[in-house]
């Protein structure tokens, strides 16, 4: 395994700000430089005005967010590789230091195309990558927003968020489980006529929903910092 430093594929955390040393440009974090920061590996739920990223603002936090459509533990897009290939490749960099959560998000992608033993081995590979990059932050993982056990496409994509949250069980990660939001929050009727992503306004209604709900996890969470699965 390619185990790429972090000083390798960094930008810094600058006090209140960061600035990205990837080209083209520079980067800052959101908002006014106050409040916890947080990491986002994922898919595209993960991007900017995303339902991630608005309930993790409503939580306060600052967010780096590395994420790509098409993407997941074992997929690739035409433009950027699986999770783990996009970190070790420096297609994605992330930032040097400690933010106060790190969070893995995704593996809707996976569906159909990994078998269950591929995708348990790249999400343990993540995990791994995790720990080693940020082994004193809070871990956590987000499963995969569908409509429960039901038979069809959502009932595949339940069937993944609970392959990944045994893997956080095994492992000693949090994990925030989302395989039957559409329905359990009324979430699916602001779903695109794709059936998977939201419109504008079901990313933030699903934002509040996040918000809450990754609130509730932190908020119950026991263990102690530098220990898996703690602040």
């Amino acid at each position: 395994m390619d185990r790429t430093s972090v000083a390798r594929r960094c930008f810094l955390w600058m006090g209140a700000a960061a600035v990205v040393l990837s080209a083209p440009g520079s980067e800052r974090l959101p908002g006014n430089g106050t409040g916890p920061s947080a990491v986002v590996i994922g898919d595209s739920q993960t991007g900017a005005g995303t339902w991630v990223d608005r309930g993790l603002a409503e939580l306060g936090y600052r967010t780096v967010l590395r994420g790509a459509g098409g993407t997941g533990y074992t997929k690739a897009s035409g433009t950027t590789g699986r999770y783990h290939d996009a970190l070790t490749r420096k297609e994605w960099l992330l930032p040097e230091g400690k933010p106060e959560l790190v969070v893995l998000q995704g593996g809707g992608n996976d569906v159909g195309y990994a078998s269950d033993q591929e995708l348990v081995r790249a999400a343990e590979e993540m995990i791994t990558e995790m720990r080693q990059t940020y082994p004193l932050s809070r871990l956590v993982m987000v499963g995969v927003i569908s409509s429960g056990p039901e038979p069809g496409p959502g009932g595949s994509r339940h069937a993944a968020d609970r392959q990944l949250a045994s893997v956080a069980g095994d492992q000693g990660v949090e994990f925030l489980a989302v395989g039957d939001w559409w329905t359990r929050f009324g979430l699916g009727q602001f779903l695109q006529p794709d059936g998977r992503h939201f419109t504008p306004a079901g990313h933030r209604a699903a934002g509040r929903v996040f918000a809450r709900e990754l609130g509730f996890l932190l908020a119950a969470g026991a263990a102690g910092p530098g220990e898996p699965g703690g602040p």
